[in-house]
């Protein structure tokens, strides 16, 4: 016999056993999950056919977030401010008391602003325009009856001007 009679005479699998044995095993795991998946573990009964626990068909729909639940306070340095509201947030802004943007120069000290609500004890992070002499804040979290936020600005010169704003919500 030749070399190549003998290689014509070679049986050759259609298909690889491993790849058989490996197709196998995902198809019985890929049925096992699909099982799972329709059946709970508590009888025949398909859970894909167990009754929901809500009836959105019969319950009203309500948008996830509401314009209402932030407001916005504009800080007015001559007199106190107070809020009644059902806002959940609330973000401060307005003008730096006591700041003339006009005097300030390069080697002046800028000044630094602090907000907190004293009632939950959150901070709020404070975004300052020295060249309009503005500041706001991001939304800080207002918690269930009164919210005290206290506004503290320390001038370059060393002054301090502490305002309160009170909210009830």
């Amino acid at each position: 016999m030749t070399r190549s009679h003998e290689l014509q005479q070679v049986r050759r699998f259609r298909a690889n056993p491993i790849e058989v044995t490996f197709l196998s095993v995902i198809s019985l795991i890929f049925m096992n999950s699909l099982y799972s998946l329709v059946y709970d573990n508590h009888g025949s009964k398909g859970a894909t056919l167990t009754p929901m626990a809500s009836h959105p068909t019969s319950e009203g729909r309500a948008i996830a977030s509401v314009s209402s639940s932030l407001l916005n306070i504009t800080l007015d340095c001559d007199k106190s401010v107070t809020e009644s509201t059902s806002a959940t947030r609330v973000r401060v802004s307005g003008l730096i008391c006591g700041f003339n943007p006009s005097l300030v120069s390069e080697n002046s000290v800028p000044p630094k602003i602090a907000v907190k609500n004293k009632t939950n004890q959150n901070a709020a992070t404070v975004f300052i325009d020295h060249a309009s002499g503005k500041f706001s804040t991001d939304y800080i979290s207002l918690d269930a009856g009164e919210n005290i936020i206290q506004v503290e600005i320390k001038l370059g010169t060393g002054k301090t001007i502490s305002k309160e704003i009170l909210i009830s919500r």
